[in-house]
């Protein structure tokens, strides 16, 4: 996964993503992280593969012929 949608708790610093449970509804879920290489990080446990990850701050592609 996108090592940008991991997010790290302010006190504890585990990471965990937020899951999309319904529209505009979230859940913490805590995750356990492997290797890296800087931009995909290696999820060994804590999400299924079909979970659907918040994405944070995402940037809109600019329409074409723009």
């Amino acid at each position: 996964m996108k090592e940008a949608l991991v997010q790290f708790d302010k006190d504890t610093k585990a990471p965990f993503v937020e899951i999309e449970k319904g529209p505009q509804q979230f859940e913490r879920k805590n995750i356990q992280l492997g290797i890296s290489d800087g931009i995909y990080v290696e999820v060994k446990s804590g999400i299924a593969a079909d979970d659907r990850i918040k994405v944070w701050n995402q940037i809109e592609e600019p329409a074409v012929g723009s």
